[in-house]
C-alpha cells in the first residue's frame, strides 16, 4: 500500500480533529437541551416559565416586545370600555378604525392555547408546533414569552359582533350582486339573495381569511376544552390582560 504523504497525513489529522470537535459540540448541545428540558419540566406555572424565557432575551428585543404589548393593552382597554358601555377616551368610530388597522397589520393571537397544562414541556412540543403553524407569530410569542403582540381573537370577535357587523343594506351593483363587508375591512360581491339571507338570519358576514381563522380557533378549542377546560377569567382580567403581568 502506498504510504501517505506528509500533506495527506496532516489533512487526515485535521479532518479527524474537526470530526471530534463536531462530536463534542453535538454532545454539549444535547446536554444543554436535556438540562433545559429538565428545568422546564420543573416549572409549575406559565408565568414562571415566561420569566425564565424573558431573561434570555437581549434587552433591546425585550423592550420592543414590552412596548408592543403596551400598545395592544391600550387598544384592548378601549375596546373593553366600549363593549361594556363605559366612557372611553376615543369615540367608537375611531376605535373601530384602529382595530381594523391593528388586525390588518398584526393579525390576532389565540389565547386558547393557554388552557393546555404545562404547554412549555417536551411532552407538548407537538402541540406547540401545530399551534404555531395554525395561528402564526403572535401566538408563538405568547407561548414562548407571555407577551401579547396582537389583539386576542376572542375580543376582536366580540367587538366585531357588536360594532362591526355588515350594513343591513349592502351596496348594490345593479346586476343582481351586492357588496358585503367583513369586520376586518375586506369586501366581496355576492348575489342579492345571499345578502338577504344574511340579514334574515342575523349572521355576521366574514371574508374567507376571517372565516378560516374562526374555524381554526374553534377546532383547537373543541379539541382541548373537554380535557383541559379552564375558565377564561383565570387567565386574564376584565380588560384582557394576562394576570400577574
Amino acid at each position: 500500500m502506498k504510504e501517505e504523504t506528509a500533506e495527506q497525513a496532516a489533512a487526515r489529522k485535521a479532518a479527524d480533529a474537526e470530526r471530534k470537535r463536531d462530536e463534542r459540540a453535538r454532545k454539549k448541545e444535547q446536554l444543554q437541551q436535556t438540562a433545559e428540558q429538565a428545568k422546564a419540566s420543573a416549572v409549575t406555572t406559565y408565568h414562571e416559565y415566561w420569566k425564565g424565557e424573558r431573561a434570555k432575551l437581549p434587552e433591546a428585543e425585550r423592550t420592543t416586545l414590552e412596548e408592543r404589548q403596551s400598545d395592544v393593552w391600550s387598544l384592548r382597554e378601549l375596546m373593553a370600555l366600549h363593549l361594556h358601555g363605559q366612557q372611553a377616551e376615543l369615540e367608537l368610530p375611531d376605535v373601530i378604525e384602529l382595530v381594523q388597522e391593528e388586525v390588518t397589520a398584526h393579525g390576532t393571537v389565540e389565547m386558547i392555547v393557554l388552557v393546555i397544562e404545562r404547554f412549555w414541556t417536551e411532552d407538548e412540543r407537538d402541540f406547540r408546533e401545530r399551534a404555531v403553524r395554525a395561528f402564526g407569530k403572535p401566538t408563538e410569542v405568547l407561548m414562548r414569552y407571555g407577551y401579547l403582540t396582537a389583539l386576542d381573537s376572542k375580543t376582536v370577535y366580540d367587538f366585531q359582533q357588536k360594532f362591526m357587523k355588515p350594513k343591513s343594506n349592502p351596496t348594490s351593483f345593479g346586476n343582481g350582486y351586492v357588496a358585503m363587508q367583513c369586520g376586518c375591512g375586506g369586501c366581496i360581491s355576492v348575489p342579492t339573495s345571499i345578502a338577504q339571507r344574511y340579514r334574515e338570519l342575523g349572521i355576521t358576514f366574514l371574508c374567507g381569511r376571517c372565516r378560516d381563522l374562526e374555524n381554526r380557533s374553534r377546532a383547537v378549542a373543541t379539541g382541548v376544552k373537554t380535557e383541559f377546560g379552564q375558565p377564561q377569567s383565570i387567565i386574564h382580567d376584565n380588560f384582557g390582560r394576562l394576570r400577574d403581568q
